[in-house]
Formats: C-alpha cells, sequence, structure tokens
C-alpha cells in the first residue's frame, strides 16, 4: 500500500493460498507455483545485495547446561530415546570441547565457543547450570560418570567461588581476570 502495513513500510507476507491467487486470476496451480517461483528467486537476489545482520552463533556453557537439563529429563519422563541421545550428545560435546583439567586437577570449564575455539573462564551460571544438567543425564542414565562429573564442577565451584569471608559465591573464579569489583548475586538466580 502506498502507507505501507507496518511502520510505514511494506512488510512482505502471505494473504492467500496458491490456490487462492490461481482462482483471482483466472490461472492454473502449475501456471500459479511458476509464476510464484520465478518472484521467489527474484526476491532471493534482491535480498542478497543486502547487509546481512549479524550472527551470534557462539555456544555458551551456561544455556548448554540448561539445553542438557531439558533433554535429560525429557528423556526420563517421556522415555524418548531421540531426547536422550540428544543429551548425551551434548554432554560429550561440552566435556570434549569446553572442559579441561587446570594444574591443580579441577575440573575447569570455558565460558564460550565458536568455530572449534573455546576461550574464556567460566562464570559460576556456567558451572552451576551444567552441573545440574549432568545430574538430569546421571537420573535419565544412570551412569555414574555423569553423577561423578557433576559432583568435580562443584568441588570446582567451591574451590574457585566461594566466599569464605561472608558466605555465598562469587560469579567469577579466583583466577578470573582482575576486576574492579569481584561482582557476587545475591538473589537465589
Amino acid at each position: 500500500t502506498p502507507h505501507g502495513n507496518w511502520e510505514e513500510a511494506n512488510i512482505l507476507h502471505v494473504v492467500k493460498d496458491a490456490r487462492g491467487v490461481a482462482k483471482q486470476f483466472g490461472l492454473t496451480l502449475e501456471e500459479t507455483a511458476e509464476i510464484l517461483d520465478g518472484a521467489r528467486v527474484k526476491l532471493f537476489e534482491h535480498r542478497e545485495k543486502r547487509t546481512k545482520p549479524g550472527l551470534d552463533d557462539k555456544i555458551l556453557t551456561a544455556w548448554n547446561g540448561l539445553m542438557l537439563c531439558a533433554f535429560a529429563e525429557c528423556a526420563l519422563v517421556f522415555e524418548r530415546e531421540d531426547f536422550l541421545s540428544a543429551a548425551l550428545h551434548n554432554a560429550e560435546f561440552v566435556m570434549s570441547t569446553l572442559s579441561f583439567r587446570d594444574k591443580e586437577g579441577y575440573l575447569r570449564l570455558l565460558r564460550t565457543a565458536r568455530n572449534g575455539t573455546a576461550k574464556l573462564n567460566a562464570y559460576l551460571e556456567d558451572y552451576a547450570c551444567y552441573a545440574e544438567g549432568l545430574l538430569w543425564l546421571y537420573e535419565a542414565t544412570g551412569s555414574e560418570q555423569w553423577l561423578q562429573t557433576a559432583t568435580e564442577l562443584t568441588e570446582t565451584m567451591l574451590t574457585y567461588f566461594w566466599d569464605a569471608e561472608h558466605g555465598g559465591f562469587f560469579t567469577t573464579s579466583s583466577d578470573h581476570e582482575a576486576l574492579l569489583h569481584r561482582p557476587k548475586d545475591w538473589d537465589d538466580n
């Protein structure tokens, strides 16, 4: 329309199916499909000339922990092998890509990965979310490997994040980069 359909611009959207368009213009479904296919090609060619939006494709350990919780719990509750397979794949991926042993032997996590490169010290939420996901995976599989890994991550949290002076946990580890203030959440997040 001259005034647009959204914020004074025209945003393309489908208002009729192919059968309705064919009927409106007196065409066969095949003719309509051919015209629409040609229009899609032209639209795609025009769209390719525009600057593409940025793509946020990083992998975050905490979010993977949340996903692991969901898949493992659903595998257990719904007895779904595909969910269990996804949970196991996630656990194996994170433990092989985003974890390492430090010089003291503690199991450590990295915060993020992108294009095959993992980096940055993990935050408390990464450890907590991932340990919880591993507990659900233990429940779903009965494999003590996942319980042991969750226990090791908890030991790491107690060693590197616990505030011995005031109680509670810092959001960053004691060996994190130096900050002006080492933050601590006071609510149960």
